[in-house]
């Protein structure tokens, strides 16, 4: 019975001490709940505090490890929890009050262990990781191969810290660098950097968009309150020590690399790649390299057409149509897209040919305006004066892809006021090519023919018209299209040229304020009277190559004339008096059938420029005329039947000697029968710029190119027979001198000396140079550049070094042999050291039928600065470079060029290694068996040509060389045109 009342009693204290305890958890429920919520306190304030070092490491280019990542998110959970038994506690009754404040109490412990698991040790942050390359959306390129190559071959090049890619817009030149960023993607580049970084530069440049986009692309947070030093200081940290490619693209100013954020110097690791309309970007920014994108070629271009528009071209009635679209587009990619997406799906051929009559005829349609030339204009908008685009927008007032000459395009600046005119034509030019030089470099012009002519994309054009169709206050009328009629009163330059015109209109109405008209290569005949009678204000006016027979009589009120065009008028045999035009600069009389000058052309004092070239029925130049141009600059007169008259003569005509009085008299083209009969004094030969003199009797032809600007040129020529040469154009500044028949003994010396080419051709008594020297006390010929000598049985060798005392021929880059049939050595002796034809270039041989070796041992050491040989027709001719030379020898010859020469079995005796040499032609030489071709040599070769047999039967110093040569070679083409055979023919 004990025993069950002690087991009665404990249990009802157990079971009163549980109850209690019980109710004394469940009445301490809203004490519990507060100290969970300031244990959660701490917590949350702990975990905003991490928050905050993440932030702030993430903006360094940190991110939190695993296990600080897994703590973060276990507290965000945590709260979570919290909160739901916050919640839940409010609403509960008190049975459930107990339970409740139960698992309060058990959150309060694991709060505790939550705090106290954080540890600064375990948990800490490390480098992101980036990824190399971030792929962007870019269209397939199409075309542009040698570009992206050469784009590749810079960023493996260490040498190479920056590069430019330029050109027009809408070239191509974003389409090629966002496929290079992909391909760095897959492609073995990729271990060239760690890290591939793609910005659009904004037109207006912004600096903070432009670090922004690195930022990201570096995973650093950008700050909108920071500072640009301060965000330039963190980009550069990530990148010092990386190695890393910028490609920076469409940039139209510099850009401060080093503002941004991007390491500078030697040391640096990374490169930068540049996209830009504007070569001048690539100046200021100190490219290393440039790449310039041109427009695609024909075939490329329709594979980017049919790409666009797809299997609708294929269609046998709309694909000739097509083409003739894509021909419209002249290889620019942008108007190719643009276009094909347009006609994508289009099947009804009436769509087609109505899309090509709109290109043709109104280019700027509202799709085209929009897409295309729009873009362009930016360009034009980039130009830096309103000089520059009168400028750029003059070139349209050519036909489409016209040729344009640069010195007349910069006569015509002149006149019309774009370029100051109170300068001489030197200073003019020098301005001129300045201008010319900016719209280059802005891809609104490009040279062609070695610079002598300029010319305008087609779609560059299409947008000039459409710049002048909504700027009518630059006055151009541009429509090459339509009939002569009434025009507006703000046309100031109008062109109608080359626009098969058979009849002008009685009168020019509705223009009063015209200042440039430009006729010319229209075949018609007459000029009517009252054709010019409504305008006072024309400065520049071009007629030439049109079949009129005589200038109208309003011309002569044109008082603000500047410009008068008239060659190639070759019906006009007589001109009006011309001295009402007083202010007229520029008169071209060249091939028009004038038989003599006006009168009173010498009260044009203003003029600078007076072309009388091919004036081949000139007889009459009233004396004194000439010397009344006291503003004279430029006289030609080459090929002209024109003869001076003798000084005191009273023959009528001008006398040579009224030159020598014109002290601006600085460029001169001009004949002679003879030098003798004409004092030329050395001060009036100083101070010609550039001058072609012409030695030879007037019963020789002397067909020589025209001159470059600047060029001095003499040309002698003998009378034993009569010849056709045709020297080379004039180079800028050169002075040459063509000499035929002319007695050497008498009045040379002051021209001989300052030329810069000469001419010698059937000169007969002279056996060589030594000799002309020793008789006109010349010297060493230090301001020649070229050396013409032809068709001469007296001459046996052109140098002898017995006769030659110290330096000759310091500055000569050009010699020419032609026809000199008992020459048996070019060099014969030792020839001096000391600027002996150190800077010679070329040397062309054609028809020496004596010579048997081209360029003696001697001779080799003086001339390594030599880049081109060409041999033809020498038919003793057996070996070109003779003795044992060395290796080293001709490091930058480029061009080897050899030509029907049967004898010739060797072309040098040991394999060369010039490490420039790309080019060899071998023609009609059999008895060549083998190349001087080292396996290094053999790299830089990139073309050979020759007939098909010999190169089948040449022998190799190895078969990898000939493998690698394979490719590189062209048949000779014996069934076409062959290449020019000479630049030289002689009739006898």
């Amino acid at each position: 019975m004990e025993i069950i009342t002690t087991f009665i009693v404990e249990t009802i204290k157990v079971s009163t001490s549980f109850i209690c305890s019980n109710i004394c958890l469940a009445l301490r429920l809203h004490v519990n709940i507060e100290s969970l919520q300031k244990e959660m306190a701490k917590l949350t304030a702990l975990k905003n505090d991490i928050k905050e070092e993440v932030e702030t490491a993430r903006s360094e280019g940190k991110v939190p490890n695993s296990q600080l990542t897994m703590w973060l998110n276990e507290v965000e959970e945590f709260g979570h929890q919290v909160n739901v038994i916050t919640e839940e506690a409010a609403s509960s009754c008190f049975h459930s009050r107990y339970q409740m404040s139960k698992r309060i109490v058990q959150k309060i412990d694991e709060v505790k262990a939550l705090t106290c698991s954080y540890s600064s040790e375990t948990m800490h942050y490390r480098k992101s990781p980036l990824k190399a390359v971030m792929l962007v959306d870019a269209p397939p390129l199409v075309g542009h191969k040698a570009a992206m190559k050469v784009l590749v071959e810079y960023l493996e090049d260490e040498l190479v810290k920056r590069i430019a890619v330029w050109g027009m817009g809408g070239v191509g030149k974003t389409t090629l660098v966002q496929n290079l960023n992909n391909d760095l993607d897959s492609c073995i580049l990729r271990q060239l950097f760690d890290v591939v970084i793609l910005v659009t530069v904004s037109r207006n440049l912004e600096l903070n968009k432009i670090q922004s986009q690195v930022a990201e692309r570096l995973n650093l947070k950008f700050k909108s309150s920071e500072s640009c030093q301060a965000m330039a200081d963190r980009i550069n940290s990530m990148l010092v020590m990386r190695k890393f490619l910028i490609i920076l693209v469409d940039v139209w100013e510099e850009i401060n690399l080093g503002d941004i954020g991007i390491p500078q110097g030697e040391k640096t690791k990374g490169k930068i790649i540049v996209t830009t309309r504007c070569f001048d970007v690539c100046r200021e920014m100190m490219i290393d390299k440039e790449i310039k994108m041109n427009v695609l070629s024909e075939h490329e271009a329709w594979d980017l057409f049919y790409k666009s528009v797809g299997d609708v071209a294929q269609s046998k009635e709309i694909e000739p149509i097509a083409r003739d679209i894509v021909r419209e587009c002249n290889g620019l990619p942008l108007a190719i897209t643009t276009i094909g997406r347009s006609m994508r799906a289009k099947a009804r051929i009436e769509l087609w040919k109505d899309t090509l009559c709109r290109l043709r005829k109104e280019p700027y349609s509202e799709s085209i305006k929009m897409s295309v030339l729009t873009r362009l204009k930016l360009s034009y908008d980039l130009l830096k004066s309103k000089i520059h685009k009168l400028c750029f927008l003059y070139c349209s007032l050519y036909p489409k892809t016209y040729l344009i000459k640069t010195n007349e395009l910069i006569q015509y600046w002149v006149a019309d006021g774009l370029i100051k005119e109170d300068q001489t034509l030197d200073e003019s030019f020098n301005c001129g090519v300045s201008l010319i030089e900016s719209l280059k470099d802005y891809c609104m012009l490009e040279y062609c023919g070695n610079g002598k002519t300029v010319k305008m994309h087609g779609l560059l054009w299409d947008m000039a018209r459409f710049i002048s169709s909504i700027e009518q206050e630059n006055g151009f009328f541009l429509r090459h299209d339509e009939m002569l009629g009434r025009f507006s009163k703000s046309y100031r330059r109008i062109s109608w040229m080359n626009n098969s015109i058979t009849k002008l209109p009685n009168q020019l109405r509705g223009c009063p304020e015209l200042n440039v008209l430009f006729l010319q290569n229209n075949p018609f005949k007459t000029t009517p009277n009252l054709f010019l009678q409504e305008i006072h204000t024309l400065r520049v006016l071009d007629l030439s190559n049109t079949n009129i027979t005589s200038l109208p009589s309003s011309l002569l009120q044109q008082k603000e004339l500047r410009n008068l065009i008239l060659e190639g008028c070759c019906s006009l045999e007589k001109l009006p008096s011309l001295g009402a035009l007083s202010e007229l600069r520029v008169l071209n009389l060249r091939c028009t059938r004038v038989r003599e000058l006006p009168k009173d052309i010498g009260k044009l004092t203003k003029l600078q420029l007076l072309n009388l070239s091919c004036t081949q029925h000139l007889e009459k130049i009233e004396p004194r005329t000439i010397l009344e141009l006291s503003r004279l600059e430029s006289l030609d007169l080459s090929f002209s039947s024109f003869k001076w008259g003798m000084k005191g003569n009273m023959d009528g005509r001008a006398a040579f000697e009224e030159l020598l009085s014109l002290k601006h008299l600085s460029v001169l083209h001009v004949r002679l029968d003879t030098i003798y009969c004409h004092a030329i004094d050395f001060s009036f030969v100083k101070r010609l710029v550039s001058f072609d003199i012409r030695i030879t009797p007037s019963c020789c032809k002397t067909n020589c190119l025209p001159l470059d600007h600047d060029e001095k040129r003499v040309i002698l020529r003998g009378t034993t027979r009569c010849c056709k040469l045709n020297s080379l154009p004039l180079e800028h500044n050169e002075k040459r001198i063509i000499l035929k028949g002319a007695d050497l003994d008498r009045g040379l010396t002051e021209l001989l000396s300052t030329a810069s080419s000469l001419d010698l051709v059937t000169c007969g008594s002279i056996y060589g140079l030594p000799e002309l020297i020793a008789r006109r006390n010349i010297g060493s010929f230090s301001s020649l550049k070229r050396l013409m000598i032809g068709d001469s049985d007296w001459i046996k060798n052109i140098i002898d070094g017995e006769q030659i005392k110290g330096s000759m021929f310091p500055n000569l880059e050009h010699l020419t042999l032609e026809l000199l049939k008992n020459m048996e050595k070019i060099f014969d002796g030792a020839i001096p050291t000391g600027g002996c034809f150190g800077k010679l270039k070329t040397i062309e041989v054609v028809r020496c039928e004596k010579l048997e070796n081209l360029i003696p041992f001697a001779f080799i050491q003086q001339c390594q600065s030599l880049e081109k040989i060409n041999v033809s027709s020498c038919k003793n001719m057996k070996c070109i470079i003779a003795g044992r030379v060395s290796t080293r020898a001709l490091q930058n010859l480029k061009v080897v060029e050899l030509k029907d020469m049967l004898r010739l079995n060797n072309i040098c005796s040991r394999n060369l290694s010039s490490p420039c040499l790309e080019r060899i032609k071998v023609v009609k030489c059999p008895m060549i068996v083998s190349l001087p071709l080292s396996a290094t040599s053999a790299l830089s070769i990139r073309e050979i040509r020759g007939d098909l047999e010999w190169w089948n039967n040449l022998r190799w110093v190895s078969e990898d060389v000939k493998i690698s040569l394979q490719l590189r070679f062209q048949q000779y083409p014996d069934n076409l045109m062959l290449d020019i055979e000479d630049t030289w023919t002689c009739s006898l």
